[in-house]
């Protein structure tokens, strides 16, 4: 049995797609965890309505502590053989769980991870797809793909886990980008993760995610477990030092630079991070797995932050002008 944990915080917009999405889906022997971590709008009461629905549905109601803890709270008390983890705000194809399973079981896989789709509105379809070509690679290639996103990444979810590699793993509470920070350790534990990069898990991009709010000094901060993850890489999979350096930069400029550029003090972020990570953007300008964009874009901030700010903003008014 597969047990699926949706901690629920907020979203009662978008929440009934998400459920509607698992409960119509062809692998029928799951548990459905939803945890509402303290939503403050009907969340929890359209939870406890989809309950009374289904007898696979279990509710429970906590005080917040935030993602990480949410999730906690579901994997101790899981009853599955294998976890997933989907997002409140998101949904999945209809075959989601019935491909994952396979490739962990004809593989003999402690992990399987299907490929992702970001979406913008709600009303996609989740019919079923046809699963491409099943790959079966060792944890050093996994860090590798994840780190470069090709055609996973970190994220928990689009994934399913053994239960027993949670056993003594949890996901850090208080901590942003709590994902970087634990997949790579229960990647570290497998020997085996099967993949294909057929996109079955949608990811609603929504106005209210972390990643379209203003930058914040929690959010430098949140660059150390970077850090910790990179020492993690070198000791134990020295040769994805440059697949981690690419990540590295790529999260820099999508989470940092990317929402600090609409902001007034945009320059007060660039100097401090230019001042951190100038070295390793010199270190870029070099790495195969930067992309040429992202080279120049690194060649801008070298210069000038405040050209990398008016080159930016003058682009990306340009797309939005396009659409």
């Amino acid at each position: 049995m597969i047990s699926v944990i949706v901690p629920v915080y907020n979203v009662e917009s978008c929440l009934g797609k998400c459920l509607d999405s698992i409960l119509e889906q062809t692998y029928r022997d799951f548990e459905l965890l939803l945890i509402d971590d303290g939503a403050t709008d009907s969340s929890g009461d359209i939870c406890d309505r989809y309950a009374k629905t289904d007898e696979r549905i279990k509710v429970f109601h906590k005080p917040n502590g935030g993602l990480s803890d949410a999730r906690n709270y579901g994997i101790e008390r899981a009853s599955g053989d294998y976890l997933t983890f989907i997002d409140s705000d998101d949904y999945i194809i209809a075959n989601y769980l019935e491909v994952l399973y396979k490739m962990a079981t004809e593989n003999n896989a402690e992990i399987s991870a299907v490929s992702c789709e970001e979406v913008y509105d709600m009303d996609a379809p989740t019919a079923p797809v046809k699963c491409g070509k099943v790959n079966v690679i060792d944890a050093e290639e996994t860090m590798r793909r994840m780190l470069i996103r090709s055609p996973f990444g970190v994220s928990a979810w689009a994934k399913l886990y053994k239960r027993e590699l949670f056993a003594e793993l949890r996901y850090p509470v208080g901590r942003l980008y709590e994902d970087m920070l634990t997949t790579p350790y229960v990647v570290a534990k497998c020997s085996k993760i099967a993949y294909t990069d057929t996109k079955m898990y949608m990811y609603y991009q929504r106005s209210g995610s972390i990643t379209n709010k203003p930058v914040s000094e929690r959010d430098l901060q949140a660059f150390s477990g970077l850090e910790q993850i990179a020492g993690f890489m070198d000791k134990n999979y020295p040769s994805v030092h440059e697949a981690m350096e690419s990540r590295y930069i790529d999260d820099t400029l999508n989470l940092i630079f990317h929402r600090a550029v609409w902001q007034d003090d945009y320059l007060k972020y660039a100097n401090a991070i230019r001042k951190r990570d100038r070295d390793k953007w010199a270190e870029g300008l070099k790495n195969p797995y930067v992309s040429k964009g992202r080279k120049i874009q690194l060649l801008m901030l070298l210069i000038s932050p405040k050209l990398y700010r008016i080159v930016y903003r003058l682009k990306a008014k340009g797309e939005n002008k396009n659409i």
